[in-house]
């Protein structure tokens, strides 16, 4: 699997900018959804920086993400998303449905 100097992988990076036809290519092809990268996280982290892509997070959550997972700090994608997009409560409510 190919990763960059933060241990980065193709789907960390497609999820980061909201790329959902290449998320779905890179998980048709094999990449695994919950790599971890530097600090812990994995890709569905990624999906939630700025801009927020709620797209994205419901993607590889119903492609099968892992919402339990913490990264170094602690924190889950839930944190993620009280945190930064507290108003989303639709996003908010399906990841606790997924298991968060």
């Amino acid at each position: 699997m190919a990763r960059d100097s933060v241990r980065k992988t193709p789907l960390h990076w497609a999820s980061f900018f909201g790329l959902n036809d290449i998320v779905l290519l890179l998980l048709e092809h094999g990449a695994d959804i919950n790599a971890l990268a530097d600090f812990g996280q994995p890709p569905l982290h990624c999906a939630v920086g700025y801009p927020f892509h709620t797209e994205t997070i419901i993607l590889l959550i119903e492609k099968g993400a892992n919402v339990s997972l913490k990264n170094e700090m602690g924190l889950t994608i839930l944190d993620y998303c009280h945190n930064n997009n507290p108003n989303d409560i639709d996003l908010i409510q399906f990841i606790k449905r997924h298991g968060g």
